[in-house]
């Protein structure tokens, strides 16, 4: 009688060994991956925030442009935008030169910007959780911000044609929603270890935090931005106020 031999069936799979080196490898190169991909959202939401500043630049121009190379006001920070001082200020009358609505249209109109929403207004890097109910005309809340140091207190204005070396004075930078201006000491480094500016003579940058801040050691100024002597101390790239010895 013969005997039929039958082959056992080859079950295919992964033994625990090789499970446990899939796993390893698999770890390494998420570990590896994942940098990345967040250096490379960090780019374009930097690319965004420089893309924004570059419109304000314009803005600010054409507003001198039209109003005698004055710079507009900063606005009053603690005041509703609909007053009638702030209806004078910069996100009220700029906006208008790159087809954008004013502030407090936009207020009015229940769609304040945010950290969420995609706008010239909103830096896609911010990271505060405020929401559109939180923020009312009368508490407004800004990503970006005049430069405080280019509007002195009282009815003084600063032209465009007083600033000593425009391509690295400063008039607009990143702000944390502290307001509708701030200084040296207040604008947040939200890129790669500085912040976006848009400069006097329109351009926008990226500009590292020694270099635009006032109490590091290596600009040598214990006062933040608050001394246009000091701000115009030897060896000083970026400056907060037009020109050597400007008020306040």
């Amino acid at each position: 009688m013969n005997k039929h031999h039958f082959a056992r069936p080859r079950v295919s799979g992964f033994t625990l060994t090789e499970l446990l080196v899939v796993i390893s490898l698999a770890a390494l190169l998420g570990a590896m991956v994942l940098p990345s991909l967040n250096t490379a959202s960090d780019t374009a939401k930097a690319a965004v925030c420089l893309g924004n500043m570059h419109e304000w630049g314009m803005a600010m121009g054409m507003y001198c442009e039209d109003w005698n190379e004055y710079f507009p006001r900063e606005g009053t920070v603690g005041t509703p935008i609909d007053t009638a001082g702030n209806l004078a200020a910069w996100y009220n009358v700029c906006p208008r030169y790159i087809n954008q609505p004013r502030l407090v249209d936009l207020y009015n109109a229940g769609m304040p910007p945010t950290p969420r929403t995609k706008s010239v207004w909103s830096c896609p890097a911010a990271t505060s959780t405020v929401t559109t109910a939180q923020i009312i005309i009368g508490n407004p809340y800004f990503m970006y911000a005049f430069n405080a140091r280019m509007d002195p207190n009282g009815p003084t204005q600063f032209q465009r044609s007083q600033m000593t070396s425009p391509a690295n004075t400063i008039l607009l930078c990143e702000a944390d929603g502290a307001g509708s201006t701030v200084g040296a000491a207040l604008t947040v480094a939200r890129h790669f270890g500085g912040a976006h500016f848009v400069l006097g003579d329109g351009h926008a940058e990226w500009i590292k935090y020694d270099d635009y801040c006032r109490s590091c050691p290596s600009n040598q100024c214990a006062d933040t931005d608050s001394s246009a002597l000091c701000d115009w101390a030897k060896g000083i790239k970026y400056h907060w106020f037009p020109f050597k010895g400007a008020s306040t």
